[in-house]
């Protein structure tokens, strides 16, 4: 009697095939995440340099700050971001950024800042830059697949943020 044989020609091209979506989704992932975790150091920067600019400075004007965090960002991120005027008074002026393909951001500087745990006691000054991100290439995976519609809601943050604490 002969034993028959399973063929396994073309199983493999079938589990790659329900494997390659959640490889392509992997990759994706990553890569976006690379992305927003490389421009969140630069914002990160950003609230640095305008916090070192800060302190430098006995009175610090809120224009001289966030000229220093633009100047960085558009070394760094793009060379088209251009910065509002700085709005509002002691202890917290706001600038808003953008460029034109629709980043935007604003630039919060404040003094003096409270100590945390030491109620009462001021100094230093607080610079905080967010930015919007839109993890374009997640979407664009997530909508190929129509997962959640298309583009979908993601539970991912659409502002990255970072801030700066500096004392003189």
């Amino acid at each position: 009697m002969r034993a028959t044989r399973k063929s396994t020609e073309g199983s493999y091209l079938i589990e790659f095939a329900f494997v390659l979506p959640f490889l392509l989704i992997l990759l994706v992932g990553i890569m976006e995440f690379s992305l927003a975790f490389v421009l969140r150091g630069k914002l990160t920067n950003a609230a640095r340099e305008g916090a070192r600019k800060a302190v430098t400075q006995p009175t610090p004007a809120a224009e001289d700050v966030g000229k220093a965090v633009e100047k960085y960002l558009q070394a760094a991120v793009d060379s088209s971001i251009s910065k509002s005027p700085c709005t509002g008074a002691l202890p917290l002026w706001t600038c808003d950024y953008s460029n034109g393909l629709g980043v935007t951001g604003e630039i919060r500087i404040e003094r003096p800042v409270e100590i945390a745990g030491t109620p009462g006691t001021l100094c230093c000054t607080r610079v905080t830059v967010s930015s919007s991100y839109e993890w374009p290439l997640f979407n664009q995976v997530l909508s190929l697949f129509n997962l959640f519609g298309s583009g979908g809601p993601t539970a991912l943050p659409e502002t990255l943020s970072s801030q700066a604490v500096m004392g003189m």
